[in-house]
């Protein structure tokens, strides 16, 4: 009866009494790691939906906060964790965007072991698992960042344009400390051997300086907007975001949930030729 109630959450959503009465269930906690075992994306995404609102609805619900302090979050975090370094790249991605909307700041260490371990591997997941490490507060933002930059593998420095934006959703007023690193990274990548990731960074490059002298040169409104769109003409016709969300959905659709290196650069090929790689 919890298993089934947990997996039709679905239904209830936002329903903290709903939550409440499972929670407080004689083996919800065992129920929980049950289903966390499944091995079956739909299953766990399923779990970690319910996790994730049993934890952030516990301050309307009193039930559901003492369950989760008491024993839940002892209990369920570590299963979390575990699936972190899962061989499912969705799993991983679900489980990492759990961990980071729940507030799981002790899970930091092993959400940087598995950037460490998937960096060059799967290039893909990097933008959620660095945003959730910006969002969980890792120490040295930069560090990560410039790690990217570092690497061998083209697909992983092209990630960074991805997850540059996520300094700001971190910082909604983006100190100057921030806006100038975003700068320093996009500066750094527009000089990057990979066309690819030179289109792009240039074209977000000019954006920053744009900004830059929004914010020195007290441009008006009018002029910014002027400015802006002429820039519009440089974007190019394939970025990271549009790569890693048609990938993501390619690999969805056929039921594949891993990926080699070699099936993305295929993948990435494949993309250029269909593409008008400058927008006119």
């Amino acid at each position: 009866m919890v298993k089934t109630n947990i997996l039709n959450y679905l239904s209830y959503l936002n329903d903290s009494d709903y939550i409440a009465e499972i929670v407080s269930s004689l083996g919800a906690d065992e129920t929980l790691i049950q289903l966390l075992h499944s091995e079956e994306l739909e299953t766990i995404a399923a779990t970690c939906l319910f996790i994730t609102d049993a934890v952030l609805l516990g301050s309307q619900n009193q039930i559901c906060q003492e369950a989760w302090e008491s024993h839940s979050k002892g209990a369920i975090v570590p299963e979390l964790e575990r699936l972190v370094l899962s061989d499912n790249h969705f799993i991983r991605q679900q489980v990492i965007y759990t961990l980071g909307k729940i507030c799981s700041y002790d899970s930091i260490p092993i959400l940087l072991r598995a950037f460490h371990q998937f960096r060059d591997q799967d290039p893909i997941l990097l933008p959620r698992l660095v945003g959730e490490l910006f969002l969980l507060g890792v120490d040295h933002p930069g560090d990560v960042i410039q790690s990217m930059i570092a690497s061998p593998q083209y697909l992983t420095r092209w990630a960074v344009l991805k997850i540059l934006p996520e300094f700001i959703h971190n910082s909604p007023d983006e100190t100057d400390e921030i806006f100038l690193m975003r700068y320093k990274f996009c500066e750094s990548l527009c000089d990057d051997s990979n066309f690819l990731i030179q289109a792009e960074a240039k074209y977000e490059y000019q954006f920053l300086k744009l900004n830059l002298r929004r914010r020195q040169e007290n441009l008006s409104k009018s002029e910014y907007k002027k400015q802006k769109k002429e820039l519009q003409r440089l974007k190019p016709g394939l970025s990271f975001f549009q790569v890693s969300g048609q990938f993501n959905n390619y690999l969805y659709e056929n039921r594949l949930y891993n990926y080699s290196i070699e099936e993305l650069e295929t993948f990435v090929g494949q993309l250029m030729e269909e593409t008008t790689f400058f927008r006119g």
